[in-house]
């Protein structure tokens, strides 16, 4: 066995732990009891914001917070117009949502 291989093979060695899926996973139903239809994320950082949801009754692709992380909701409603436009909104619907705010990481 030549001096690179065996290199490689030890610094794979060094990274690897056996435990660390088991300890991950009691370290998350530590701080988030329950059970979970799914975690949600942002769709365009990756930043996880739910650990605990269920699915929507109605829409079978939605999920609902129970829960929320490192994410605040104003209180502004917006709707889609009839165009498909994002514009504000005075009436609480079913059409219409609060946009999330994400906190950041400074």
């Amino acid at each position: 066995m030549d001096s690179d291989s065996e290199s490689s093979s030890h610094s794979s060695e060094e990274f690897y732990d056996k435990d660390a899926d088991s300890r991950d996973a009691e370290w998350m139903s530590k701080q988030h009891p329950g059970n979970t239809d799914a975690v949600l994320a942002c769709p365009m950082c990756f930043t996880q914001i739910c650990f605990v949801c269920q699915r929507h009754a109605r829409y079978a692709g939605q999920y609902r917070a129970i829960s929320v992380v490192h994410c605040t909701v104003k209180d502004e409603l917006y709707a889609f117009s009839s165009r498909g436009v994002l514009e504000p909104s005075s009436q609480d619907s079913e059409e219409t949502f609060r946009p999330p705010r994400y906190l950041s990481f400074v």
